[in-house]
């Protein structure tokens, strides 16, 4: 087996070959048509290591608008809540 620098910073490598076992057993279980979405996996994970960390930012929500905002410009119907009428369901539904 060879071991990567960052495998080499464990003092026990037991941990790492019963890892590493275990990986191939799950292979092993994956079909072989499968293996290179495994792989494709395997890359992302190590780019995603390989960025600096501080590459990372927060997703940033845009502004909510404030409750409100059209108050007074429209007026809503009593009846809005209320089943549509049978002749524009179907027009919905194209009936």
């Amino acid at each position: 087996m060879i071991y990567s620098r960052q495998m080499m910073e464990f003092k026990d490598t037991s941990q790492i070959e019963a890892t590493w076992n275990d990986i191939l057993m799950a292979l092993q279980r994956i079909p072989f048509n499968r293996w290179r979405e495994v792989l494709n996996f395997i890359l992302f994970l190590a780019y995603q290591e390989s960025k600096p960390h501080g590459d990372i930012k927060a997703i940033q929500r845009a502004p909510q608008r404030p409750f409100g905002l059209c108050r007074g410009q429209f007026v809503v119907p009593a009846d809005f809540d209320d089943p549509l009428p049978e002749e524009i369901l179907r027009e919905f539904e194209g009936r």
